[in-house]
């Protein structure tokens, strides 16, 4: 290659970079995704971030509650949403029929145990009457019909 030409082709690149770098800094090209937006100096502020939002909650744990007895309910001492613990009292039966029931029972169990009482006496007189009839039968003093 000779000289004039090495010359040419320098001055070529120098003018074809220079005419580059002027026609991006005029936006003649590679602008085309560029906005425009707003700036601010910076400072420290505290966010605060609230949501607001719909859903269901679900429990951790889900307990059905029966009881051992029927009858009705007179006193409920807990709320929905409560929380509570081994052994709160959640619900008061009405007592009345079942006390009404036990004091039944206590009266048949105490006329029970008076029969006994009486069929136990029934039994010793019974028992005493044997003894005190063997005793004459055997001394002679009743016949045996009357033993019998």
């Amino acid at each position: 290659m000779s000289k004039k030409t090495l010359i040419i082709l320098v001055v070529f690149v120098i003018a074809l970079l220079s005419l580059l770098i002027v026609g991006k800094k005029a936006g003649w090209f590679g602008n085309e995704d560029l906005k425009e937006v707003e700036t601010k100096k910076l400072t420290r502020i505290d966010i605060v971030e609230k949501v607001s939002a719909t859903g269901k909650i679900q429990p951790e744990i889900e307990v059905k509650l029966s009881s051992e007895v029927s009858g009705e309910i007179i006193e409920l001492p807990v709320v929905e949403g409560q929380q509570v613990k081994k052994g709160d009292l959640l619900v008061k039966i009405n007592p009345d029929i079942y006390q009404s029931n036990l004091s039944r029972s206590q009266a048949t169990l105490q006329n029970a145990r008076a029969g006994l009482d009486q069929a136990e006496a029934t039994l010793k007189e019974a028992k005493a009457s044997y003894d005190r009839n063997k005793q004459l039968f055997e001394k002679g003093i009743i016949s045996k019909a009357d033993w019998d």
